[in-house]
Protein backbone atom coordinates (compact mmCIF):
# COMPACT_ATOMS: atom_id res chain seq x y z
CA UNK A 1 0.00 0.00 0.00
CA UNK A 2 2.50 2.49 0.94
CA UNK A 3 4.61 1.63 -2.63
CA UNK A 4 1.14 2.56 -4.55
CA UNK A 5 1.14 5.89 -2.55
CA UNK A 6 4.69 6.68 -3.11
CA UNK A 7 4.51 5.94 -6.96
CA UNK A 8 0.75 8.02 -7.08
CA UNK A 9 2.90 10.91 -5.52
CA UNK A 10 5.68 10.73 -7.96
CA UNK A 11 3.16 10.71 -10.68
CA UNK A 12 1.11 13.68 -9.42
CA UNK A 13 4.97 15.04 -8.93
CA UNK A 14 5.69 14.26 -12.78
CA UNK A 15 2.19 15.51 -14.66
CA UNK A 16 2.97 19.24 -14.21
CA UNK A 17 6.52 18.60 -15.55
CA UNK A 18 5.36 16.85 -18.21
CA UNK A 19 2.71 19.45 -19.19
CA UNK A 20 5.04 22.00 -18.59
CA UNK A 21 7.17 20.44 -21.23
CA UNK A 22 4.46 20.19 -24.14
CA UNK A 23 3.78 23.91 -23.61
CA UNK A 24 7.12 24.44 -24.06
CA UNK A 25 6.96 22.61 -27.39
CA UNK A 26 3.79 23.76 -28.52
CA UNK A 27 5.61 27.63 -27.91
CA UNK A 28 8.64 26.69 -29.96
CA UNK A 29 6.13 25.29 -32.99
CA UNK A 30 4.28 28.54 -32.90
CA UNK A 31 7.05 30.55 -33.52
CA UNK A 32 8.94 28.24 -35.98
CA UNK A 33 5.71 28.65 -38.17
CA UNK A 34 5.94 32.24 -37.59
CA UNK A 35 9.25 32.32 -39.03
CA UNK A 36 8.43 29.76 -41.58
CA UNK A 37 5.61 32.31 -42.47
CA UNK A 38 7.91 35.50 -42.42
CA UNK A 39 10.42 33.58 -44.72
CA UNK A 40 7.77 32.78 -46.94
CA UNK A 41 7.09 36.61 -47.41
CA UNK A 42 10.44 37.58 -48.03
CA UNK A 43 10.68 34.83 -51.01
CA UNK A 44 7.57 35.83 -52.28
CA UNK A 45 9.11 39.56 -52.31
CA UNK A 46 12.39 38.65 -53.73
CA UNK A 47 10.06 36.73 -56.98
CA UNK A 48 7.31 39.39 -57.15
CA UNK A 49 9.16 43.09 -55.70
CA UNK A 50 6.32 43.65 -53.15
CA UNK A 51 4.97 41.71 -50.35
CA UNK A 52 1.32 39.77 -50.99
CA UNK A 53 -1.36 41.89 -50.65
CA UNK A 54 -3.86 41.04 -48.12
CA UNK A 55 -6.17 40.43 -50.90
CA UNK A 56 -6.43 39.74 -54.78
CA UNK A 57 -8.65 39.79 -57.74
CA UNK A 58 -7.19 40.42 -61.35
CA UNK A 59 -7.65 38.54 -64.76
CA UNK A 60 -5.20 34.98 -62.96
CA UNK A 61 -5.30 35.34 -59.22
CA UNK A 62 -8.22 35.58 -57.10
CA UNK A 63 -6.64 35.00 -53.38
CA UNK A 64 -5.73 35.82 -50.21
CA UNK A 65 -2.28 36.28 -48.92
CA UNK A 66 -2.08 33.52 -47.02
CA UNK A 67 -3.26 31.31 -50.40
CA UNK A 68 -0.47 33.24 -52.56
CA UNK A 69 2.14 32.06 -49.78
CA UNK A 70 1.34 28.80 -50.76
CA UNK A 71 4.31 27.95 -53.04
CA UNK A 72 6.92 29.39 -50.36
CA UNK A 73 5.72 27.46 -47.99
CA UNK A 74 6.43 24.62 -49.18
CA UNK A 75 2.58 24.02 -50.37
CA UNK A 76 3.20 24.13 -54.05
CA UNK A 77 1.02 21.27 -54.63
CA UNK A 78 -1.73 22.71 -53.07
CA UNK A 79 -1.40 25.82 -54.92
CA UNK A 80 -1.67 23.69 -58.33
CA UNK A 81 -4.62 22.70 -57.33
CA UNK A 82 -6.44 25.95 -57.10
CA UNK A 83 -5.81 26.14 -61.06
CA UNK A 84 -8.74 26.32 -63.28
CA UNK A 85 -8.14 27.39 -66.96
CA UNK A 86 -4.90 29.19 -66.08
CA UNK A 87 -6.51 30.74 -63.58
CA UNK A 88 -5.21 30.51 -59.94
CA UNK A 89 -8.67 30.31 -57.91
CA UNK A 90 -8.42 30.22 -53.90
CA UNK A 91 -11.43 29.17 -53.47
CA UNK A 92 -10.98 25.45 -54.73
CA UNK A 93 -8.56 24.77 -51.58
CA UNK A 94 -9.96 26.99 -49.25
CA UNK A 95 -10.78 23.92 -46.86
CA UNK A 96 -7.56 22.58 -46.92
CA UNK A 97 -5.39 23.24 -43.55
CA UNK A 98 -1.93 24.35 -43.77
CA UNK A 99 -0.45 23.17 -40.65
CA UNK A 100 2.41 26.03 -41.42
CA UNK A 101 -0.77 29.06 -40.51
CA UNK A 102 -1.89 27.16 -37.29
CA UNK A 103 0.19 27.10 -33.72
CA UNK A 104 -0.32 23.18 -32.16
CA UNK A 105 -2.81 24.65 -29.78
CA UNK A 106 -4.85 26.13 -32.34
CA UNK A 107 -5.05 22.61 -33.90
CA UNK A 108 -7.58 21.47 -31.38
CA UNK A 109 -9.73 24.95 -31.66
CA UNK A 110 -10.01 24.00 -35.63
CA UNK A 111 -10.97 20.57 -35.21
CA UNK A 112 -13.53 21.26 -32.74
CA UNK A 113 -14.92 23.66 -35.30
CA UNK A 114 -14.97 21.15 -37.80
CA UNK A 115 -16.38 19.06 -35.93
CA UNK A 116 -19.26 21.45 -34.77
CA UNK A 117 -19.69 22.70 -38.27
CA UNK A 118 -20.31 18.64 -39.59
CA UNK A 119 -22.69 18.46 -37.29
CA UNK A 120 -24.66 21.53 -38.22
CA UNK A 121 -27.56 20.94 -41.29
CA UNK A 122 -25.83 23.11 -44.52
CA UNK A 123 -29.49 23.68 -45.29
CA UNK A 124 -32.53 24.35 -44.48
CA UNK A 125 -34.79 21.50 -43.90
CA UNK A 126 -38.89 22.23 -44.21
CA UNK A 127 -40.82 19.99 -41.50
Amino acid sequence: MVVIAIIAILIGLLLPAVQKVREAAARAQCSNNVKQIVLAVHNYHDAHGTIPPVSLNNTSTIGSAHFLLLPYVEQSALYQQAQVNGQAVSYNVRTAAVKTYWCPDGLLDLQRLLQRRSRQRHWPTRG
